[in-house]
C-alpha cells in the first residue's frame, strides 16, 4: 500500500500506543402510519443541513435520492408480512423501520448508492436498484445495533430510548425480522441478476463475521482489564466495524458489473477507516454528550476493551494500573468517575485528538492520490468523521 502502508505499520500504532419493568409497544404502534411520511422528510431536512457545511451540493441531492425510497421499502416490508399475519395489518414492522431504521447518517447506504453511481451508468432503474440494496445495508447495520445495545446494556440510541427499552426483549426478534428483511427485499428485487448469489454470499459472510465481533467484544469483558492489548483491540474491531464499511462499496462492484475495481488497496484502506469509526466511537462513549452523540456511554462499567483502556495501560505507571484493576468494570458512579480520572491524568484525551489528526491527514493524503472510486466516496465519509459534520 506504499506511504499509507508505513503510515498505518508505524505511525497508526505510534499514535496509539501514545495515545424497571419495560413498557408494552402498542401504543406506539397505533400512531406509526399518521408520522412516517413527516418524518422522512424531517430526517432529509436535518440531513441535508449537515452534509451542507462541509460537502458539495451533490451529498445532499444524493442523500435526498436515496431518503425518497424509504417509503416504498416500509410498504415492500408490511405486504410482505401481511402474506403471513394478515391480521396485523404490517404496523409492527412500519414501527420497527421508523423507530430503527430512520434517523442516523445512513453511511453505509450512502456508500454504496454513491459507488454505484459513480460506478454504473446511471437510470431511474439503476438508481432504484442501488437504493434498494443500499437499504438492505441498513436493515443490516440496524438489526445489528439493536442487538448490539441488548448485549452492551446501552439506555439511548440517536437521541432516544434503545429500542429494547421500548418493547422488552421482543427487540431480539424485531432485530432478527429486519435482519431477514434485507434477505426478503434481495430476492424480491435481485434475484434476476446473475451477481444475486453473491450478494447474498456478501450478506451472509459480513453477518458471521460482525457475530464472530460480538462474541470476541463480549469475552473481553470477563477479562482482566491489565492483560488487554492493542492486537486484541483491533481484531474486535476490524470485525465489528470495518467489514461493515467494505461490505457497501463491495456490493456497489458487483452491482455494477466492476468487481475488477475492488483491489486490495481498497480494502486495506478502508479495514483501517472501520478500525478508526471503532476508536472514534470508543472515545465518544467516555467524553461524549448525549445531545452530540446522542448516547449514553457503557464501555467503563461493562469493562469494555477499547482504545482508551488500552492506551491508558500504555501510560500508566503501576499505582495507576492498581486503581485502574479495581474500578474498571463497576457500574457505582464513584468507580465511573475515578476511571474517568485516571484517563484525565494520562491525558487521553489529547492523544486521541492527535491520533485524530495524523489519521485525518494521513488518510486523506492516501485517497486523494488514489483513482480508485470506493476510496474517492469514502473521503466524504472520513470529512464527517474526522471534522464532525
Amino acid at each position: 500500500m506504499g506511504n499509507f502502508s508505513s503510515v498505518l505499520q508505524n505511525d497508526f500504532y505510534i499514535w496509539i500506543y501514545i495515545k424497571g419493568k419495560l413498557q408494552s409497544s402498542n401504543s406506539y404502534f397505533s400512531a406509526v402510519s399518521q408520522q412516517i411520511h413527516k418524518q422522512v422528510l424531517q430526517e432529509q431536512a436535518l440531513t441535508t443541513k449537515t452534509y451542507a457545511k462541509a460537502s458539495s451540493a451533490a451529498i445532499p441531492e444524493t442523500f435526498q435520492e436515496f431518503m425518497s425510497f424509504y417509503p416504498n421499502i416500509v410498504e415492500d416490508l408490511k405486504e410482505k408480512v401481511k402474506i403471513y399475519d394478515p391480521f396485523g395489518g404490517g404496523k409492527h414492522i412500519e414501527g420497527v423501520l421508523q423507530y430503527n431504521l430512520l434517523g442516523g447518517k445512513k453511511n453505509r447506504g450512502m456508500l454504496l448508492y454513491e459507488t454505484f453511481k459513480r460506478m454504473a451508468p446511471v437510470s431511474s432503474e439503476n438508481l432504484r436498484t442501488a437504493a434498494y440494496l443500499g437499504w438492505c445495508v441498513e436493515l443490516f447495520q440496524s438489526a445489528y445495533l439493536m442487538m448490539d445495545d441488548i448485549m452492551d446494556g446501552s439506555l439511548y440510541r440517536r437521541g432516544k430510548p434503545c429500542w429494547y427499552k421500548k418493547v422488552g426483549l421482543t427487540a431480539l426478534n424485531d432485530a432478527n425480522m429486519l435482519e431477514n428483511a434485507a434477505y426478503q427485499l434481495l430476492k424480491d428485487h435481485f434475484s434476476h441478476l446473475s451477481c444475486y448469489i453473491k450478494l447474498m454470499e456478501l450478506f451472509q459472510r459480513s453477518s458471521f463475521i460482525v457475530a464472530v465481533g460480538q462474541e470476541m467484544d463480549a469475552k473481553a469483558t470477563y477479562q482482566d482489564v491489565l492483560t488487554f492489548t492493542m492486537e486484541q483491540y483491533r481484531g474486535i474491531a476490524l470485525n465489528k466495524a470495518s467489514d461493515s464499511i467494505y461490505l457497501p462499496m463491495e456490493m456497489a462492484a458487483y452491482l455494477a458489473g466492476c468487481q475488477d475495481q475492488l483491489t486490495q488497496h481498497t480494502k486495506d484502506v478502508t479495514m483501517e477507516i472501520g478500525i478508526f469509526a471503532a476508536i472514534q466511537n470508543d472515545y465518544l462513549d467516555c467524553y461524549g454528550k448525549i445531545e452530540d452523540s446522542g448516547a449514553t456511554g457503557t464501555d467503563i462499567q461493562t469493562g469494555k476493551c477499547t482504545w482508551l483502556a488500552v492506551n491508558f495501560l500504555q501510560r500508566a505507571n503501576e499505582a495507576q494500573k492498581k486503581i485502574m484493576k479495581e474500578c474498571y468494570g463497576k457500574s457505582d458512579e464513584a468507580s465511573i468517575r475515578r476511571v474517568k480520572e485516571l484517563y484525565n491524568e494520562v491525558s487521553l484525551e489529547d492523544a486521541y485528538f492527535e491520533f485524530e489528526k495524523n489519521f485525518y491527514t494521513t488518510v486523506k493524503k492516501e485517497i486523494g492520490q488514489s483513482s480508485e472510486i470506493p476510496l474517492q466516496v469514502c473521503l466524504e465519509i472520513i470529512d464527517k468523521m474526522c471534522l464532525g459534520q
